[in-house]
């Protein structure tokens, strides 16, 4: 294991942060999954180089999971925004989506999203995906030095 890396859920919705949370905590993932509420909360924590709950100076993601249920504006630009931020472009953002229209799959990949997922509705299942997420992104992948 690489350490302990600092996970971003961005999701406005708070039924949904619990079954992550959840997902989460069943899959044995020894990493910090700190949620923000929104896109502007996260490049405000980004800016003001402070993680959510009180994290180190200069902290930032190693991964963002983004639930696209609640998104106030369209998936695309979100990406888009969270990207140009200077200190997220070489941040995995993963894509976590109700459905798999084929469109917004294109279009979310071609904004900058690393990955796409359709979160399954059954916990066990949403559970063994988050410990493939934990295993590939957090375990297996190389970052950079100066995460």
């Amino acid at each position: 294991m690489m350490g302990r890396r600092s996970v971003w859920l961005i999701d406005g919705d708070a039924h949904d942060i619990r079954l992550t949370q959840r997902a989460f905590r069943q899959a044995g993932l020894d990493h910090d999954l700190e949620v923000v509420r929104s896109v502007d909360e996260a490049l405000i924590s980004l800016l003001s180089h402070k993680g959510d709950r009180g994290a180190s100076p200069g902290a930032r993601p190693a991964l963002i999971l983004l639930d696209t249920s609640q998104l106030p504006v369209d998936l695309c630009e979100t990406v888009r925004r969270l990207k140009q931020a200077p200190q997220m472009k070489r941040t995995p953002i993963l894509i976590l989506a109700t459905s798999g229209c084929a469109d917004e799959v294109r279009r979310a990949y071609e904004a900058g999203a690393n990955a796409y997922l359709v979160k399954p509705i059954d916990s066990r299942r949403f559970a063994l995906l988050m410990a493939q997420i934990g295993a590939f992104w957090l375990e297996l992948v190389e970052l950079p030095f100066d995460w």
